[in-house]
């Protein structure tokens, strides 16, 4: 165990134990804890374990008091772990290898083609049965419809709700370094002279069969393992960053520089709302979000006709509904 991380809970970890296991770091997030573990619980997340990077929000206590939840302490540099992958390849080390592991930020929900009905254990089974070992996600990006400083997150609020829109276009690939860009943040924090600034990367593997290696050396916006061109089917992690504390918060990592490249995309935002105070993300490409369906139909996630078969049994007639298929594990308990 990496000896920056000094455990705080006292419960066991089934070896044995079917399902899911997610991984997260994360410094003052209490408003949103309680709808993510919530929501990842509902697609068939079974155990949480969690990295608190000095946290002065009540961030701590209220994880300790989630039965399924194993929490770490740690006042070390974000920044020197890799931002927080060393933290979370420790814990993976320990508690998840040869299983699957998704690595989140606490801003973020996983979404897959039929994630409404499909269990996320058997969006795995599928996976395995591929010989894949990772899932390819797009970071998109949500917003309201108001101003970034007038949009109120109460602790607990689904998230969907409070920011319902994001850019349905406008996405594009660059085949040189392999990343996905686009979208609200692309529109408007890219500055006006590109190469000042790398374009911010919408490509993600949070998804992963873990195995011990080299492959998340360099992050997690980028992979080698098998499955991460692949489409047959992919993800998309719906990212809540641009909430009412947003502002403050990028003013205050600006200057801790704890992010990548000293935080300079923090510093971006701190300059873009300093000249425009009442800021809203709401562009010509903006549309509400209805579902996974939706990402799909927009191209935005990829399901083949492989992992529809898969995932779905035919009701038993002409014209009866079909049955979702879930796995051992998740949410069939």
């Amino acid at each position: 165990m990496n000896g920056e991380l000094t455990r705080l809970d006292h419960r066991p970890v089934p070896g044995a134990e079917p399902g899911v296991r997610a991984f997260l770091c994360l410094r003052n997030e209490r408003a949103r804890l309680p709808f993510l573990l919530a929501y990842h619980r509902a697609l068939g997340v079974r155990r949480f374990f969690i990295v608190d990077n000095d946290s002065s929000d009540g961030s701590a206590d209220f994880l300790l008091g989630e039965p399924d939840v194993h929490l770490w302490h740690t006042s070390s540099s974000y920044r020197d772990s890799v931002f927080g992958v060393t933290w979370a390849v420790a814990l993976m080390n320990q508690f998840a290898v040869d299983r699957w592991a998704l690595i989140l930020d606490a801003d973020e929900l996983l979404v897959y083609p039929g994630c409404e009905q499909v269990g996320l254990t058997a969006l795995c089974d599928f996976l395995d049965r591929q010989n894949f070992r990772v899932l390819p996600t797009l970071l998109l990006d949500l917003y309201s419809d108001r101003p970034v400083i007038a949009t109120t997150y109460a602790a607990g609020a689904d998230p969907r709700l409070v920011c319902p829109f994001f850019d349905a276009g406008d996405y594009f690939f660059n085949p040189a370094t392999g990343y996905h860009h686009g979208g609200a943040r692309h529109r408007l924090f890219t500055p006006a002279d590109a190469k000042a600034e790398p374009p911010i990367v919408l490509s993600k593997f949070a998804l992963r069969r873990w195995r011990p290696g080299p492959d998340l050396d360099r992050g997690v916006h980028r992979s080698s393992l098998p499955g991460a061109k692949s489409t047959e089917v992919t993800g998309a992690l719906l990212h809540f960053k641009f909430i009412d504390s947003f502002v403050l918060r990028a003013q205050e990592e600006s200057v801790r520089k704890e992010h990548w490249n000293a935080a300079s995309e923090y510093a971006g935002y701190v300059r873009k709302f300093a000249a425009s105070p009442e800021l809203c993300l709401m562009g010509p490409q903006s549309v509400r979000y209805e579902g996974s369906g939706q990402l799909v139909r927009l191209g935005l996630m990829r399901a083949s006709q492989g992992y529809r078969d898969f995932t779905t049994i035919p009701g038993g007639g002409p014209g009866a509904p079909s049955v979702t298929r879930f796995s051992a594990g998740g949410l069939d308990g």
